[in-house]
């Protein structure tokens, strides 16, 4: 926001909404409300993947893929809760965040 009030917002391009209305986007899993009193420290991790043409063909039979994360801490832990969220890239975009 600009400090006359006005403010600019992003405008999808036409390819963006195109492999946007196919399903690729940002699967955002969220955490409880209440989380931030319950548990006040958090960590994350992210993942990245790049498959083969024989993994690309093996998860175009399946449509299944498990994500294990392990995390290891300096403390123990008494409680933790994690949530994962994933997006698929859509072709020919060279994504390196996720």
């Amino acid at each position: 926001m600009t400090s006359n009030g006005y403010g600019m917002a992003y405008k999808l391009t036409l390819r963006e909404r195109f492999f946007r209305a196919l399903g690729f986007r940002y699967h955002l899993v969220n955490l409880p409300d209440d989380i931030e009193t319950t548990m006040p420290g958090w960590m994350m991790t992210s993942c990245r993947m790049h498959f083969d043409f024989r993994d690309r063909l093996r998860l175009l039979l399946t449509g299944k893929l498990n994500l294990e994360i392990r995390q290891a801490t300096s403390q123990q832990v008494d409680e933790a809760i994690s949530a994962t969220s994933f997006r698929i890239v859509p072709p020919f975009e060279n994504d390196t965040t996720i």
